[in-house]
């Protein structure tokens, strides 16, 4: 809903104007408000803080629209179809900002106008991402181009390019004159020596035709650029998020985010709330009388043993030993056709947990554990309609329909249950 409504409105400015940090702050802030207070008007915790929030599923976050980087996103298409493309707007700035320069070449300096000055502002990250393909090299820079060996070779000789006496050479020159007549500041020794030695190697094999130079995408197979490539290029962070799986999960939208939440240990547990200066009484947390964090709740209290023994007496099931290891080792235990079922029967079980927990806090309601599995088992069988497969879908329906009967069986009134 975000992403459809409050981020998809500045979507057109963005694609032209660098966008300024105190109208990013607005929009965000607006937009973190609709995300964790809905319209209540009531000022509520914000889980999660918002860069988290932005970052691809894959990579722990939310997937919501992060507006810095899809705006210098927006701005590289206008560098691409100016190093690709012919036209009567591309000839007038050309003439205007780049006269007999490369893109490359070409810094912002005062009197640009506010779109050029958008434009230069995302060409260090935009040329990343691009390769030069030479053909009469008159349009590549031989220092700063990613041409040959994958990268600038300013970056692969750092120390012939730090004494070089022309830093903003074209290959044109340098290999029509040959790299014999290179120029530097000092006399070329040791690994300077080395370096030189392995950038003539590099280049030995490397003709010029009548072709001109061509620019690729290196972010697509395809060697065309695309917004969306530049923006996921720009949001990557690290090796990603461990348990990106949660998201392929057979169950509604919501209970996918709280189950996000759980493994950022960022739900309101009574420890989370400390954590945030929270001063309310113990008293209004009657669930359970141990420390409530999220490994305690879910796993450790003797609600939640409870319903993890009778799951694993029914199902020959062990419990997991955190949170993490729920969601990691052990889920990747099952095969491919158990593991659908099993991950809504636990999303059901820390589901229903989560609200009899609420009730307990909020409304002074106490669940019978007996309950909690009559309850689990109506949101297995909610969810069931989300499944794909017929077949997944029986199973869970007798599934849910055994646990009953075995939880009424083993566990009902007269036996009594004591924690």
């Amino acid at each position: 809903m975000i992403n459809a409504s409050l981020s998809s409105v500045p979507l057109y400015m963005l694609s032209f104007y660098e966008l300024p940090k105190e109208v990013q702050k607005r929009l965000d802030f607006f937009r973190a408000r609709f995300l964790w207070q809905d319209d209540q008007g009531v000022k509520k915790y914000h889980l999660v803080n918002w860069p988290t929030v932005c970052l691809p599923k894959d990579q722990g976050g939310l997937g919501v629209l992060d507006l810095r980087k899809m705006n210098m996103a927006l701005l590289g298409k206008w560098l691409w179809r100016l190093e690709t493309e012919q036209g009567i707007w591309q000839d007038v700035l050309r003439a205007k900002y780049l006269s007999q320069k490369t893109l490359v070449q070409r810094k912002s300096k005062p009197g640009d106008s506010q779109f050029w000055k958008g434009v230069m502002g995302v060409k260090d990250a935009f040329y990343q991402f691009c390769e030069k393909k030479v053909g009469d090299g008159k349009n590549t820079l031989f220092w700063e181009d990613s041409w040959i060996g994958g990268r600038p070779l300013a970056d692969q000789f750092p120390l012939l390019y730090n004494i070089s006496l022309n830093k903003m050479v074209l290959v044109a020159k340098v290999l029509s004159e040959g790299l014999d007549n290179f120029r530097f500041r000092r006399t070329l020794t040791d690994k300077k020596l080395e370096e030189w030695i392995s950038l003539n190697f590099l280049c030995k094999n490397v003709r010029l035709s009548n072709v001109k130079d061509t620019l690729s995408w290196k972010l697509n197979k395809s060697g065309v650029f695309s917004v969306k490539s530049f923006y996921r290029a720009l949001m990557i962070q690290g090796s990603g998020f461990p348990f990106k799986k949660i998201w392929k999960f057979k169950i509604p939208p919501r209970v996918k985010v709280f189950l996000w939440l759980v493994l950022k240990n960022s739900i309101l547990t009574k420890e989370n709330l400390l954590k945030r200066g929270w001063k309310g009484k113990d008293s209004n947390y009657q669930f359970c009388s141990g420390q409530e964090t999220i490994e305690h709740l879910f796993l450790n209290c003797p609600v939640a043993r409870f319903l993890w023994r009778v799951v694993g007496s029914v199902f020959n099931l062990k419990i997991a030993n955190n949170i993490h290891h729920l969601f990691g080792g052990w889920l990747c235990g099952f095969n491919k056709g158990d593991k659908g079922l099993i991950v809504v029967g636990v999303a059901a079980l820390i589901w229903a947990l989560w609200k009899a927990r609420n009730a307990a806090c909020f409304k002074k309601k106490l669940y019978d554990p007996v309950e909690l599995i009559h309850s689990m088992c109506s949101w297995i069988e909610s969810w069931y309609i989300l499944q794909i497969s017929e077949d997944v879908r029986g199973n869970l329906q007798m599934g849910a329909a055994l646990l009953r009967r075995v939880a009424g069986d083993l566990y009902n009134a007269s036996h009594g249950w004591n924690p």
